[in-house]
């Protein structure tokens, strides 16, 4: 009976160390988030790197491309200014031109004008000296 006790003894040890002793499984499981924060730190580094590498490079051209600016803002200035001008030029012509154009149809309807006026005044001498003719012959 002693076995027997034993026996029941150890499996009840060993169900209780299954279920109450997680010491492996706890130390695998750190294991395994120490070496992910470990590759995701040196991720992040070479991502530092990188960075600091490219802002190191941008900090030695800023002076350049000031330098640059400095020197062609002038021409630039210039060229707005010439084009600033030529835009000017090019709407007073077209300013000019359609005023030109606009003065040769004003005169243009005024002949015409004219000449509708001199047509009806001529109709209208043609209408009375017929209404005059008309009376003449009703009088007789």
């Amino acid at each position: 009976m002693s076995n027997n006790i034993e026996v029941v003894s150890k499996d009840a040890f060993a169900i209780l160390s299954r279920l109450f002793d997680h010491r492996a499984i706890l130390k695998g499981e750190c294991t395994f988030f120490v070496t992910e924060m470990e590759l995701k730190k040196s991720r992040q580094m070479k991502t530092f790197s990188d960075i600091i590498i490219a802002a190191e490079k941008s900090t030695q051209r800023i002076p350049e491309c000031v330098e640059l600016l400095e020197n062609r803002i002038e021409g630039i200035h210039g060229k707005v200014i010439n084009a600033g001008s030529n835009i000017i030029d090019i709407i007073s012509d077209k300013s000019l031109k359609n005023s030109e154009l606009r003065e040769h149809f004003k005169q243009k309807r005024e002949n015409e004008w004219a000449d509708f006026i001199i047509d009806i005044n001529k109709a209208k001498a043609d209408i009375i000296q017929k209404h005059e003719s008309s009376m003449q012959q009703f009088k007789l």
